[in-house]
């Protein structure tokens, strides 16, 4: 028995001219419906964070991950797949740590403050929320394209489909 190699679709977010009701928009929307009918997912390129947010970013994670096990556990989420996942018996290394309801305002101060209780490390709140702005924006992005397509936009909130401001 042969397998058969499938390639995921690629679709590029980056270029300026990606704007609504340009000829861009509609064919990159076209690429994003197609490749969420056929293969249920597609991989974004979109390299909107500036490399030293995603540095610091990372250099914060790695501190968070050098806590000990049972700060970490203090991340708690009642919504499953959330807050801090690790201690999995066949996936020994595997350890995970999320910002439960990212999008309110006091999410990332709260998860802060259960790694560094007496100050909140705010440069932490600070890059998390600067590394988040991307990701949250490109999401907007293809649930417009997706809502667009099916014809749906009209049903949506006007916030929804607007940029999210964080508060720094």
């Amino acid at each position: 028995m042969t397998s058969k190699e499938v390639k995921i679709p690629t679709t590029d977010f980056c270029k300026v001219e990606l704007k609504p009701d340009t000829t861009h928009w509609h064919s990159t929307k076209a690429q994003v419906f197609q490749a969420l009918q056929e293969y249920g997912c597609f991989e974004a390129i979109y390299d909107n964070v500036p490399s030293e947010i995603r540095e610091s970013m990372f250099g914060t994670l790695k501190e968070i991950f050098e806590f000990p096990l049972e700060t970490k556990l203090k991340n708690l989420s009642d919504k499953p797949l959330q807050g801090y996942l690790g201690q999995i018996p066949h996936l020994l290394l595997y350890e995970s740590v999320s910002v439960s309801d990212l999008l309110q305002s006091q999410s990332v101060e709260m998860f802060a403050n259960i790694f560094w209780p007496h100050d909140g490390k705010p440069d932490c709140c600070n890059v998390v929320k600067s590394y988040s702005k991307s990701p949250v924006e490109l999401d907007k992005i293809v649930k417009r394209m997706v809502l667009e397509t099916l014809g749906l936009k009209h049903y949506v909130k006007d916030e929804f489909l607007e940029p999210n401001e964080f508060e720094i």
